[in-house]
């Protein structure tokens, strides 16, 4: 039985062939094919997780706004349109973090 290519504990992403083995390869393989250490086929490596980068400038870019709404609204004396406005960005940012 050949040995597995690579042996990161913790680290990398974790691959499952069909054949029920399961094994880890690097982060750089997101997204490719690797062989199978046991039956050696050929298995798709899964993306992973949502990609924090975009994920933080997504929540930052529906963030922005509202604070900038809500800031401009109590600074006029509107305060109910800045504390409606503050509750729909917890319910929009929070709903999309919910989503990713």
């Amino acid at each position: 039985m050949p040995q597995e290519p690579y042996h990161f504990p913790g680290q990398g992403i974790e691959v499952l062939c069909p054949c029920s083995h399961q094994f880890r390869v690097p982060t750089s393989l997101r997204g490719g094919i690797v062989n199978c250490p046991s039956c050696q086929k050929a298995v798709d490596v899964p993306r992973g997780s949502r990609p924090e980068f975009l994920f933080w400038l997504c929540i930052i870019g529906l963030a922005v706004p509202f604070v900038l709404f809500a800031v401009i609204s109590f600074a006029g004396g509107h305060f109910t349109a800045g504390w409606v406005t503050i509750g729909l960005g917890v319910l929009v940012i929070g709903g999309m973090a919910l989503m990713m």
